[in-house]
This record gives structure tokens, C-alpha cells and sequence, in this order.
């Protein structure tokens, strides 16, 4: 039996390809690419041997839709019940303090502790 690179069901266009050169779904494993990551590199890898501009649109409409799901102001409502798809939402920023002490409550304080040490 032979390998799953060594056939092709369907079209000519991986035959093209010379020995040597990995397949698609090799690069995919290898580099541990995501669904959209998969479906962009794919259209954008084949486009000359395939269907030419179209597997270019297709590959930019993948993207469009990939860094929607990425972007932080539609990651809050992307999902279902707020849920953001598995991407964290981005950090808060720390609370402001309520106030300041201007250097007199500071000489205060440190005079307060320095008696109490006594």
C-alpha cells in the first residue's frame, strides 16, 4: 500500500509539485497550525497550480474572518453568552488609588510608626 503523499484522489495539480517539496498537510503537522492558519496557507500554496486568483480571495477571506475572531473589541461578543472562543480577553488595567498623600500625611505616618517602635 502506498503512502498518503504518493496519491492524490481527485485533480493533478499536487503532481505538479516535485518530489522534494513537502505537502500542505505535512507543513500543517509540522508547524502546528490551526484551522485558519491550515485553510490560508493551503489557498495561498496551491493558487498557481489550482485555481489562481480565487484560491487567493479564499485565502483572504479566511484571514478576514481569522483576525475578526482575533481582534480584542470582537473577541467580548464573538461568541455565544459572551464566551470569546478560547482567546483570553485582553488585561485589565489596575485600579487608580483612591488618593494620594501629600508629604505632611507621610512625615505623619512615619513620625506615628517611629513612636509606636519606641
Amino acid at each position: 500500500m502506498s503512502s498518503a503523499n504518493e496519491t492524490q484522489v481527485g485533480g493533478g495539480h499536487y503532481k505538479t509539485q516535485t518530489p522534494d517539496q513537502p505537502q500542505h498537510w505535512d507543513i500543517v503537522a509540522i508547524h502546528n497550525l490551526d484551522y485558519f492558519q491550515g485553510q490560508i496557507t493551503k489557498y495561498v500554496m496551491r493558487w498557481k497550480n489550482k485555481n489562481g486568483l480565487q484560491d487567493l480571495q479564499k485565502a483572504q477571506h479566511f484571514l478576514q474572518k481569522y483576525i475578526e475572531l482575533n481582534s480584542p473589541a470582537i473577541i467580548s461578543t464573538a461568541g455565544m453568552n459572551g464566551t470569546s472562543f478560547g482567546v483570553p480577553p485582553p488585561p485589565q488595567p489596575l485600579p487608580r488609588p483612591q488618593f494620594l498623600m501629600d508629604d505632611d500625611q507621610k512625615q505623619r505616618m512615619y513620625d506615628m510608626a517611629r513612636s509606636e517602635a519606641r
